[in-house]
């Protein structure tokens, strides 16, 4: 891949197959994160699209819950976008110690969905690794590329296996209760400390998916178990209001 020549690339980040992420130090912003098009999908105007799309959502969400959008970039051999560099490290299923900490990081994750929500998208690809983990149990929201707006009808099975809910499993049009019921198996998993869903093979992966009902959950779950059924429910504020409650009665 083809830099400026005042760019220093520090590291290749986890990354997709179409569009490639780095930690850069940039000459005036300093660190930052930089997604581009891989160069041989470049050409592919679908491509392109998504990184435009991912670009404008990250510009109307301003910041809150997400990384700070600093601006759009055209590199001689793709296009990509600059963005904060959030200090901290993505989650994994063994990152949170207690109930209250999931309570806190599914109460955060809410408020960020929300406010994709409120622009008419869904995000699609809720996973530890799409959560930024910012000090203490703040988190910020990641990834956008596979967002999309509600009522767009999918030709693919896309996003993580283990917390793909029913509805994307089964290609059915976009909707907001997709966002809830994956935070559901995330925070779940967050809990156990273990995803509730391994996934063996794809195919098997995606007929698990599809079932309606919520996977069976060990005693592990119990403490955050009435939330996360609310989430898997479509009961928002209930489970709004009962994770606040559990983060009270921890800090008392």
């Amino acid at each position: 891949m083809k830099w400026p020549i005042d760019w220093r690339v520090v590291a290749t980040m986890p990354s997709g197959r179409i569009t490639a992420v780095f930690d850069v130090v940039h000459p005036t912003l300093g660190p930052v994160v930089v997604k581009r098009t891989r160069p041989e999908r470049n050409e592919q105007l679908q491509i392109q699209e998504r990184i435009e799309s991912e670009i404008d959502l990250l510009r109307r969400l301003g910041g809150r819950g997400w990384p700070r959008l600093f601006g759009r970039v055209c590199f001689p051999d793709g296009v990509g976008f600059v963005m904060e560099r959030v200090p901290g490290h993505v989650l994994d299923w063994s990152s949170l110690t207690n109930s209250s900490a999931v309570a806190q990081v599914g109460l955060q994750i809410v408020d960020a969905l929300r406010g994709l929500h409120s622009l008419g998208f869904a995000h699609r690809d809720l996973s530890p690794s799409n959560v930024l983990g910012v000090g203490g149990a703040a988190v910020c929201l990641c990834d956008l590329g596979i967002a999309r707006a509600f009522g767009e009808q999918p030709t693919a099975v896309e996003g993580t296996l283990t917390t793909v809910p029913p509805g994307q499993a089964q290609c059915r049009k976009v909707h907001e209760t997709d966002d809830f019921q994956s935070l559901a198996l995330l925070l779940a998993g967050l809990q156990q400390g273990t995803a509730i869903r391994p996934v063996e093979n794809r195919m098997a992966a995606i007929n698990e998916a599809q079932k309606e009902s919520f996977p069976s959950l060990g005693e592990a779950i119990e403490p955050v178990e009435p939330i996360i059924r609310s989430l898997w429910e479509g009961q928002i504020d209930e489970a709004v209001k009962m994770m606040r409650v559990m983060i009270r009665e921890y800090q008392a």
